[in-house]
């Protein structure tokens, strides 16, 4: 389950990149061939983002925070399924993590998409902290790197359904030091 040091286990996962016939359009840019960085831009879903795309999938027993799911709210609800309005959710996800070169609020942003839709972004800390070992992974294995992670949350409050929130396992020391 865990990458051994720097051997993620690879998978063909239509979880972590099924694309939505309502997802965002795709980006035009594609990865090149010889590994060079995944990126996208900031709410249009990557053209190599398809279903069937392969992943270089992590995990760990570390837990990852996502932030800015406020802003993904309808996604969440949409990968979560539908509820009893009381329910509360906790729904296994496979994460692809994306490198965002023209984020104008970071320039180290990491997005976080599931099954072709956005769901948030590393914190500020964070994106800095594994942006420069999550290239270096993908240049490595060629690949996109994908987390292990729950959708959790929901239930009912007094102002309507409660809020939804991404967590993902991973090892830091898959990203370097």
């Amino acid at each position: 389950m865990n990458a051994l040091r720097g051997r993620p286990r690879h998978q063909q996962s239509r979880h972590a990149a099924r694309a939505s016939a309502e997802a965002p359009p795709p980006s035009k840019t594609n990865p090149d061939e010889q590994g060079r960085p995944v990126t996208a831009r900031r709410d249009e879903r990557p053209a190599w983002m398809r279903d069937g795309a392969e992943t270089a999938l992590f995990d760990g027993s570390d837990d990852l925070e996502v932030v800015g799911e406020s802003y993904y709210q309808e996604n969440l609800w949409r990968l979560a399924g539908p509820r009893w309005p009381d329910d509360r959710v906790r729904h296994h996800v496979c994460a692809v993590l994306v490198a965002e070169e023209d984020n104008p609020h970071d320039a180290n942003a990491v997005a976080v998409w599931v099954q072709g839709l956005k769901v948030g972004h590393l914190s500020r800390a964070n994106a800095r902290r594994y942006r420069p070992g999550l290239l270096s992974l993908q240049r490595r294995y060629g690949q996109p790197v994908a987390l292990n992670g729950v959708i959790a949350g929901g239930g009912i409050r007094e102002d309507g359904p409660g809020r939804l929130g991404v967590f993902l396992r991973h090892d830091p020391a898959d990203f370097g030091p």
